[in-house]
Formats: C-alpha cells, sequence, structure tokens
C-alpha cells in the first residue's frame, strides 16, 4: 500500500519491496547513469564507421557502466557506507564521475577517442579539456580509495607478498612506459608544442591511476593472507587481472615481434577483451560482497598511547 492508502499496483513480494525501500535514492541515480552510459557509449561505438567487433564494442560499454554503477553497488550492499567507508565511498563516487565526464565527450559528441570528426580548434580544445578532466576526476578517486583501503596493515606471507609484488610491479611498468611515450612526444619536433600540456596533463591523470591501482594491488593481494572473504577474494583477483592486463600491454614489441601478434589477432584480441571485461566485474562483485564496511578506519590505538 503506497502513501494514497492504495494498494501497490506494481504487486512486488514483500522481501523486494522491503529491500527496494532500504535502498537509499542514490542508488538509483548511480545505477541509472549507468545503464544510460552503457546504451550511449554502445550506440555511438556501433554507429561509428569503425572495423570493430560489436562484442569489444558492447564489453567497453559493459567497462564504463560498470565504473560507474559501483558507488550504487556499494550502497545497495550497506545503506550506511557512506559512513562507515566515507574516504572510500568517496573514491568510488569520483571513479564514476570522471568516467561519467570522460565518456560525455564521445557520447555526446560521437567522436573518436574525445576529438569530433572535422572539429574546429576550438571544438577540439573544448572536447579534450571535458575528457582530460574527466581523466583527473577518476584520478582522484582511485587515489582517494587506494588511500582508505591501504591503511589495512597486513602480516602476509611470502609466497603471496611475492605475488602481490609481482602485480604492483606490472602495474607501474605501464606507467614507466607511458612516461617515456610521454616525453618522446615532447621531443619529437614533428607535433605542436603548443599540444604537449594536454598529453603532459593527460599522462599525469595515468600516473595518479597507475599508482594508485598499484597501491590497491599490493593490499588486495596480501589481504588474501589474512582474510578468505568473497570480498577480499575478488579484489585479490581484481588485482591479479589488472595486472595481466598490464603486461599484456607491454609485450607488444618488446617480447613478441608484430609479425606473432598479427598473426594470431584474433586470439588477442580474445584475451584482452576478457580482461579489460574481468577487472570491473570483479571490483565490481568485491564492492557488492562489502569490500567497503571495514577496514576504512585509520587503526586503533592503545589506552595511553597517542595516535
Amino acid at each position: 500500500m503506497n502513501g494514497l492508502g492504495v494498494v501497490d499496483p506494481i504487486g512486488l513480494p514483500k522481501p523486494l519491496a522491503r529491500l527496494l525501500a532500504a535502498v537509499p535514492r542514490a542508488t538509483w541515480v548511480f545505477i541509472g547513469a549507468a545503464v544510460i552510459a552503457v546504451f550511449a557509449d554502445v550506440r555511438n561505438g556501433l554507429g561509428a564507421d569503425l572495423a570493430r567487433d560489436a562484442g569489444q564494442i558492447i564489453v567497453a560499454g559493459t567497462l564504463t557502466g560498470l565504473l560507474i554503477a559501483l558507488p550504487g553497488i556499494a550502497l545497495i550492499r550497506n545503506p550506511r557506507v557512506p559512513t562507515l567507508a566515507p574516504v572510500a565511498y568517496l573514491g568510488l563516487v569520483l571513479i564514476a564521475v570522471g568516467t561519467i565526464v570522460s565518456m560525455l565527450v564521445n557520447a555526446l559528441l560521437s567522436g573518436e577517442f574525445g576529438v569530433p570528426a572535422g572539429a574546429s580548434l576550438i571544438e577540439t580544445i573544448v572536447t579534450a579539456l571535458i575528457h582530460l578532466s574527466g581523466l583527473i576526476i577518476a584520478a582522484i578517486g582511485w587515489l582517494a580509495l587506494a588511500l582508505a583501503l591501504v591503511r589495512r596493515h597486513v602480516r602476509a606471507g611470502r609466497a603471496t607478498t611475492i605475488i602481490a609484488g609481482v602485480a604492483a610491479a606490472a602495474i607501474v611498468g605501464t606507467v614507466v612506459a607511458g612516461l617515456g611515450s610521454t616525453i618522446g612526444l615532447a621531443t619529437d619536433g614533428t607535433n605542436d608544442p603548443s599540444w604537449v600540456w594536454f598529453v603532459v596533463i593527460g599522462f599525469g591523470a595515468h600516473l595518479v591511476i597507475g599508482l594508485s591501482r598499484a597501491a590497491l594491488a599490493w593490499t588486495f593481494v596480501r589481504s588474501v593472507s589474512s582474510s578468505r572473504s568473497g570480498a577480499i577474494l575478488a579484489a585479490g583477483l581484481w588485482s591479479i587481472t589488472v595486472a595481466i592486463g598490464a603486461v599484456l600491454a607491454l609485450v607488444p614489441g618488446s617480447i613478441l615481434s608484430q609479425g606473432v601478434i598479427e598473426a594470431n589477432l584474433h586470439l588477442w584480441n580474445t584475451i584482452g577483451t576478457v580482461v579489460a571485461l574481468l577487472a570491473p566485474v570483479l571490483l565490481a562483485s568485491a564492492v557488492a560482497l562489502g569490500l567497503l564496511d571495514r577496514g576504512d578506519t585509520p587503526p586503533t590505538t592503545k589506552p595511553g598511547t597517542s595516535a
């Protein structure tokens, strides 16, 4: 029965109705934005004149949607998350907002990589600024999430620590590779110097994202030593998946020849697609299983000691 005294016309089962009533309204803002983002991303990808596989376009849209939905997923898991884990929850909100801002360029202007075809100089600058601002917002969000969750002091075993170190090193490797590309662009005389600062700002955002993910990978993998909860296991698998994605980004041109990659392009693309989709799915699973319900408070001090 609703506020007007009329029986609920939808006729939802009582347990489901109670669950929906207990979920904060902010949840539906993020879930709704995620659904719209997925449809917009897929529509833009399928509408562009690009030789891209439809499956990869759908995966990219799903990835975007999951990142935007993270705060909503956390609120469904526990409406008190903003109080229990304020810094980590703020990080998820900033990741969602930054993702929305970055994808608005492609979704609304139908441009590839944030630059609409046939755009004027002013339009190109504006779209680049919008895209970069989204990257920066998301970077701050990843940093906040990392700072909140790295507060856990985990006593990990040697094997787990080695795995965590390898995962973190792989992610940091992509940051170093990005630095090399940025320096190469800045020193290449064929490029317009006025655009270099765009690249530098973009690299700065990717730097924060990369280092924050490395810190999270280190924390999540080592946390498996002290906890076997579903949330920690999913977070640990997220770390390994992100590390595998980083390795795949570093392999071309350094380990495998371009000819080998081209000869197995379908397999290579399939592996990359699976890894790209698994990362946000595992992170969303970790959040849904209660990752932010614990560990976001500073370590407690013993009575009579100062913090």
